[in-house]
């Protein structure tokens, strides 16, 4: 008796989600039928379902590692999230995108329609578009309206013009569109949310490909408008939601002749591409262009079935992992790069000012081993003395100054590097106590060498008497301010703990080579006028400069 209530509960349930995924179909071919017209180009649908989002997540973290766990954590797709689920809970199913040849026009766009399952969730639909309508790109240009359980959404005429169209019967897109959604080999209580697209022109761009389409270079001259217009069904794309994600395109032709010649044609395409990105290879700046081609033909040249060319990927495809960390990771790198290059340009500024405000209050620079002893014995470096004009005073007031950097005590704060001083690219060097933002010291630099003359400041600072060390005035840099060199980030490998009194010990003969490290191809630089540049070691000029901005009074030329 239990079995066969038990029997009788899992069949009622199994019938509630395949009526649910029947209706889903009925809705999305309903749609399409009531939009689409003779101009027809594309249909596309995506089931509304919060699993999209914690789905990409899940994909990007597993292919990205940290990166793509930091790209997940973005506030983005909460509030995408936010948005999927508030939908769905005033009733919308699914999205549907209709593009016809009307469309095309920049002042028009395609038509998107929500459906629900009834007049009274439409409203509350359009009633939180109308409220969200302000935050979306163009709002004040969009409009909406509803039909019945539909809701539509676009630019003002385009919404107008699908408003007053009549549904037009039987459309051959609409029935594969809403096919694509529900995979007939899927257990229904597996569904997955799918997106679907199919591409279909109706006869008018049909005509107009048939008669405008222009003769085409080789390896394409023989895809003819003829062709595309009399011998292509369709395009069909469906894809399941990550992370089980599964992609299946398909190109239905009208006979085998034609599949082969697309199929022979795509290959071509692979081919040309590949030698293209070969033939540039040392123009692609880190861009793995040439893996990313030979991935993409392995995985997306289609295999030839009679009359239908078909291309299947999944996400547990070896070459579509390779695939994905070739196309998502360089960008993301770069990205992550740029930002930390503003980080470091700002820093380099924040320091030349408070080398300008200490300027100002002693008539000179600090000079790079600014606080020594009463003999003139170096003991903190310039980057202690500017602490108190980097907003540090509290930190400044915690040394000894009357002890060397690696004291008992002043070890004890070498931990607290204030954030202006580290290299975000080097988390391990900031967790030592060491920065790479250094001085050049050089008898012609903006910071010579000590000569053992100390000053007794005037005053006491925190109790303290401080002796610093008298650097140059800016009537000294005779070859300009703006060609002098303040400060120069080196390379990781020539980090030195912030505190300590050492900085880059410059050999001009040598001062290339001397900033060169593997895979570093610029160099971060601060000027004594207060700005902040890069400086490409693969830049003939930048080389040629480099020698010439290091000294203060070399009357060199430097070339811009």
């Amino acid at each position: 008796m239990l079995r066969h209530h038990a029997l009788k509960c899992a069949l009622i349930v199994f019938s509630v989600v395949v009526c649910q995924h029947s209706f889903a179909n009925e809705r999305v071919k309903a749609a399409v039928e009531q939009l689409a017209g003779d101009d027809l180009l594309v249909a596309a649908a995506v089931e509304l379902d919060g699993r999209w989002v914690t789905g990409v997540q899940q994909e990007l973290a597993k292919r990205l590692g940290e990166e793509g766990n930091a790209i997940t954590g973005s506030p983005a797709f909460a509030m995408t999230l936010g948005f999927i689920e508030s939908f769905r809970s005033a009733g919308a199913r699914e999205v549907v995108v209709v593009l016809g040849a009307g469309d095309l026009n920049p002042k028009a766009g395609p038509i998107v329609a929500i459906t629900t399952e009834s007049p009274d969730q439409g409203q509350r639909v359009r009633q939180l578009l109308e409220g969200l309508r302000a935050m979306m790109p163009g709002g004040p240009d969009l409009a909406v309206s509803q039909q019945e359980s539909l809701v539509l959404v676009g630019q003002k005429p385009t919404v107008e013009r699908y408003a007053g169209r009549e549904r037009s019967g039987p459309v051959a897109a609409a029935g594969q569109l809403a096919a694509l959604l529900n995979d007939a080999n899927q257990a229904a209580e597996e569904h997955s949310p799918a997106l679907a697209l199919v591409v279909a022109p109706g006869e008018e761009p049909r005509r107009v490909i048939r008669e405008l389409w222009p003769t085409l270079p080789k390896p394409f001259n023989k895809i003819t408008g003829e062709m595309l217009a009399d011998e292509m069904n369709h395009v069909a794309v469906r894809v399941t939601c990550p992370p089980e994600w599964k992609l299946h395109v398909t190109a239905d032709t009208t006979s085998e002749h034609t599949a082969e010649t697309l199929e022979k044609t795509i290959q071509a395409a692979w081919n040309l591409a590949a030698r293209k990105v070969k033939e540039n290879e040392a123009s692609n700046s880190g861009w793995p262009a040439v893996q990313i081609v030979e991935r993409a033909a392995s995985v997306l040249t289609p295999t030839r079935n009679g009359s239908v060319l078909e291309i299947t990927a999944s996400h547990d495809d070896p070459e579509i992992v390779e695939l994905t960390a070739a196309v998502i990771l360089p960008p993301i790198h770069a990205a992550r790069e740029a930002a930390r290059r503003s980080t470091r340009l700002n820093n380099l500024k924040q320091m030349a000012l408070a080398m300008f405000n200490f300027e100002s209050s002693h008539d000179h620079f600090p000079a790079a081993t600014a606080i020594v002893d009463k003999r003139g014995k170096p003991l903190l470096s310039w980057r202690v003395a500017l602490l108190p004009y980097l907003e540090n005073s509290n930190l400044y007031e915690q040394f000894h100054c009357d002890e060397p950097w690696d004291s008992p005590h002043n070890l004890t704060l070498l931990d607290q590097m204030p954030g202006v001083y580290k290299d975000d690219s080097h988390p391990e060097l900031a967790a030592a106590g060491k920065t790479t933002y250094v001085v050049p010291v050089h008898p012609q630099s903006a910071f010579p060498p000590a000569d053992g003359k100390a000053v007794e400041k005037t005053d006491k600072y925190a109790g303290q008497d401080i002796y610093l060390v008298p650097g140059i005035e800016l009537r000294d840099m005779t070859d300009g301010t703006s060609n002098t060199l303040m400060i120069v980030q080196v390379p990781p490998e020539q980090a030195v703990p912030w505190t300590k009194p050492a900085d880059w010990e410059v050999d001009l003969a040598k001062a290339l080579q001397q900033l060169q490290a593997a895979g570093m191809q610029e160099v971060l630089v601060a000027f004594c006028d207060g700005s902040a540049r890069v400086l490409s070691l693969d830049n003939e000029r930048d080389r040629a400069n480099l020698p010439k901005m290091i000294t203060r009074d070399g009357k060199e030329t430097v070339e811009y």
